[in-house]
């Protein structure tokens, strides 16, 4: 667009330049006729003469100045530099030789006009500058504000001059003068008018096609930007008068094919093509429409489009077609990406439904036998074996219920990205210690062998999170007892792999012969909810949520798991972790010793505060501490509790049971409130905090707020005493 301004800019001096040659021979004929009037008059009034002449081509020189500003300013001062300084350069040729001449002629009033000069170049020398570092805006107001206002200054001085000039001739000769004055007045105007007359038609035809420049830069990238072609076919010629230019990276078809060929742009349609080649052989009456796809020939993507083919008449009566191709591959692309979401949340909504009617039948199940196996309880003809059996079989039927619910709510946690990893020192030799324990007894019911092979371990001190460890491998381990038949095999395998500096990795690789999956079954293994068929959750059990969360909780830990498996053979499973190497481990689990289950737990002497909102909850821990002789003493809510701890003799209460979510005052609060108070135990009293929430942040909040160790509802009584009689 900048080419077509340049050139326009040259072209409409052409008209000016010619009138403003013209207009110069004709005022220089009648000066010349005038000065043959008289031999001694006409040799006198040379210099005069030649003053006036001057005077009048200087100033014609600033006229010719401010109409170049004048132009430069319709175009926002869009001006090349190096051309502005030649054009500069041609007008100091031509005025600095006539201000030489009226100076030697005229003192006086020519060392003002060099002054005045001096002041216009020193202006434009400022507008040159300006235009090097393009600051137009002040270009100009300069313009405005000072250039013109001094060549009006000059003009007037240069008006004088002549008019001094005209008077010394009138002294000379009175007819010479009026003849002289009439010729130069209209000679002056004449080309006054000429001028004004030319720059004012070359301004308005400047105008017009500069707005038809505008209007066509501007409609040319409009179609460059936007997703639509449009084309102009002259029926009668059989040629395109117009193609957009976004035809070539909407189509793939040059613009010289299409003029060419315009058949090229139906190159695509081999289906429509006898109707295709009516549109080019036979006049269109109405709009024609058609859709396809195809392969962008440059691209090779698939794209949509819709063509739409106008008849219109021009202004000469011929007919022409307006092309209007419409590119839908983002509109296609968005409908099948709704359809896509449509019957995904459409299968989500199935899996949902039968999440929940699966997840109904596991939860109601367990509480159907609880709710059944309690009343049966009540039988007044029971001997002690039939009801422990009984009592036995709602304890075990309970952890199933409770292992359920933490599994839907370990997902939730990590579909809400709220689950969380800590890194606390531990002893694997230890943690498998008391893992085994579990998964032995467990393996025995089943009449199962259970292997640990841990001959390729060297360090036994790490830092990581030994819950998330232990629900990761007790998930796999589970799965691999449950699915193998009686009489079956289970390995577990932990190799120390890779050693760095202060971390190593581990394999943990669990095999089993049990009945394995199918390598479909395989692809979805770690989808919520998926179980091979139907029938697994009623033969075996389970939410089909285990080895989803056990994959989300090994790649929050930075780890990778890996399954294999073959029906009828077995199934391995290799899960790679990353721990820190510890030189030590300070046990910050709850403590535990292990003791033998049949140990009668004596705390006779022992003061325990309970602080329990919950009635029933309150009821039960009363019970499993009077068993054990413990002194016991019961709290509502934290304001409760903290009262009585301030009120009490140093040494009163041995140990606090605190409950975390309560009225009036919160389990944390409570025990940063009894910590800060000036009691004498209230830093050394020990606090347990009892919570039914998220394991990993309940600890650390506990911890935060000052508690000694912490618990998890419902309460695992062998675990309780053991920690009991660790503190007392």
């Amino acid at each position: 667009m900048n080419n077509k301004k340049v050139r326009f800019y040259e072209y409409s001096f052409i008209g000016p330049f010619i009138l403003s040659i013209i207009s110069i021979l004709s005022f220089f004929t009648s000066i010349y006729n005038i000065t043959a009037l008289g031999g001694i008059t006409e040799e006198m009034a040379t210099t005069t003469y030649a003053i006036t002449n001057s005077a009048w081509e200087i100033r014609y020189e600033l006229h010719h100045m401010r109409s170049h500003y004048i132009r430069n300013l319709s175009y926002d001062i869009n001006t090349d530099v190096p051309t502005e300084e030649e054009y500069i350069r041609q007008y100091h040729e031509k005025v600095d030789p006539l201000i030489q001449f009226l100076e030697e002629n005229d003192k006086t009033m020519g060392s003002y006009l060099v002054t005045q000069f001096d002041k216009i170049d020193q202006i434009q020398q400022t507008i040159l500058t300006l235009l090097h570092s393009k600051e137009y805006l002040e270009v100009i107001s300069i313009i405005e504000t000072q250039l013109f206002p001094l060549y009006d200054t000059t003009e007037e001085l240069l008006e004088h001059m002549a008019s001094t000039s005209v008077e010394s001739i009138n002294s000379l000769s009175k007819e010479s003068q009026k003849i002289s004055l009439i010729s130069n007045e209209m000679s002056l105007t004449l080309s006054l008018c000429i001028i004004i007359l030319a720059i004012y038609f070359e301004y308005r035809m400047a105008m017009k096609n500069k707005s038809i420049l505008y209007r066509e830069e501007l409609f040319r990238l409009i179609t460059s930007s936007i997703d639509d072609v449009f084309l102009i076919y002259h029926f009668n010629n059989k040629q395109m008068d117009y193609i957009s230019p976004n035809t070539d990276r909407i189509l793939g078809i040059h613009h010289k094919s299409l003029q060419k060929n315009p058949m090229h742009l139906f190159y695509h349609a081999d289906e429509e093509k006898e109707l295709i080649e009516t549109i080019f052989t036979k006049p269109l009456e109405t709009t024609f429409e058609y859709e396809c796809n195809f392969h962008h020939s440059k691209t090779k993507q698939l794209i949509w489009v819709r063509y739409r083919v106008i008849p219109i008449q021009n202004h000469q009566n011929e007919l022409q077609y307006i092309f209007w191709i419409t590119d839908l591959t983002k509109e296609k692309e968005t409908q099948q990406v709704l359809k896509d979401a449509l019957l995904n949340a459409q299968k989500a909504n199935q899996t949902k439904k039968e999440f929940l009617s699966h997840m109904s039948h596991e939860i109601r199940s367990p509480i159907y036998a609880i709710i059944g196996l309690t009343k049966m309880a009540y039988n007044p003809i029971l001997d002690r074996n039939q009801l422990n059996n009984y009592l036995d079989k709602v304890f075990m039927t309970s952890k199933q219920l409770l292992s359920l619910i933490n599994d839907i709510l370990d997902m939730s946690r990590i579909d809400s990205n709220k689950l969380t990893i800590s890194k606390e020192p531990f002893s694997l030799q230890k943690f498998l210690e008391a893992m085994c324990i579990i998964i032995n007894t467990q393996a025995e019911l089943n009449q199962l062998e259970f292997v640990l092979d841990t001959s390729n371990v060297e360090d036994d001190c790490l830092i990581g999170d030994t819950v998330r460890l232990n629900q990761i491998l007790i998930n796999v381990i589970t799965n691999s007892l449950k699915f193998t038949p009686t009489g079956g095999r289970v390995v577990l395998t932990i190799q120390e792999v890779e050693k760095r500096v202060g971390r190593a990795q581990f394999r943990f690789t669990i095999t089993d012969n049990g009945i394995g999956m199918s390598d479909e079954f395989l692809k979805h293994i770690y989808e919520p909810f998926e179980q091979e068929d139907s029938t697994i959750a009623k033969k075996y059990g389970g939410s089909g949520l285990g080895m989803s969360i056990t994959k989300n909780l090994v790649t929050l830990m930075g780890g990778r798991i890996n399954v294999t498996s073959k029906q009828g053979i077995g199934t391995t499973t290799v899960i790679e972790l990353d721990f820190d190497i510890s030189t030590g481990y300070s046990v910050v689990e709850t403590p535990t010793h292990h003791h033998d289950k049949s140990m009668n737990y004596d705390f006779t002497g022992h003061r325990i505060l309970i602080v329990e909102d919950n009635e029933i909850n309150l009821e039960i821990t009363c019970e499993l501490l009077k068993t054990t002789n413990a002194l016991i003493e019961t709290a509502h809510h934290g304001l409760e509790a903290l009262k009585l701890f301030e009120q009490s003799n140093p040494g009163y209460y041995d140990v606090i049971l605190m409950d975390i979510q309560m009225p009036k005052l919160n389990g944390y609060d409570t025990t940063k409130a009894i910590r800060q108070s000036f009691h004498p135990d209230a830093t050394s009293i020990c606090i347990i905090a009892m919570t039914a929430g998220d394991r990993n942040e309940d600890i650390s909040a506990a911890m935060e707020a000052g508690m000694d160790f912490h618990i998890e509802k419902p309460i695992d009584i062998e675990l309780f005493y053991d920690l009991l009689y660790t503190v007392l």
